[in-house]
């Protein structure tokens, strides 16, 4: 009988077997790629990843009203390297009035909970 209080992935109590669950921390490369191995001996055929953090800071401007910031991360699937699930992430920040959508390239510190299916 195994310990299902130790296995890692949630998933796998609900029978899961080709497919895997996680948090991830991590640094995207210069090219704005970040990758996880979820850990099949094979190839990972698909997978899903959504940002984990809030990353909201409040900034006082000199007397006047605090500004809400806040950066968001998107996560979009690229072809995965046999057993690396990788994905290409766009940050999207947004300051007051001004927002910007942009390539997250060499970005420390991005959370995310991904989702994989392979073999």
């Amino acid at each position: 009988m195994s310990d299902l209080t130790a296995q890692r992935d949630q998933w796998q109590n609900f029978g899961f077997v080709y497919g895997r669950s996680g948090t991830t921390r991590g640094t995207t490369t210069s090219s704005g790629v970040i990758s996880v191995k979820p850990g099949f001996a094979r190839q990972v055929v698909f997978a899903q990843a959504y940002d984990e953090a809030t990353h909201l800071r409040i900034t006082q401007t000199g007397g006047g009203p605090a500004q809400t910031q806040g950066t968001f991360y998107t996560f979009l699937p690229i072809t995965h390297s046999t057993t690396l699930a990788r994905f290409r992430v766009l940050v999207f920040n947004h300051g007051g009035s001004n927002g910007t959508f942009t390539l997250a390239s060499t970005t420390t510190g991005v959370t995310f909970k991904w989702l994989a299916h392979g073999y």
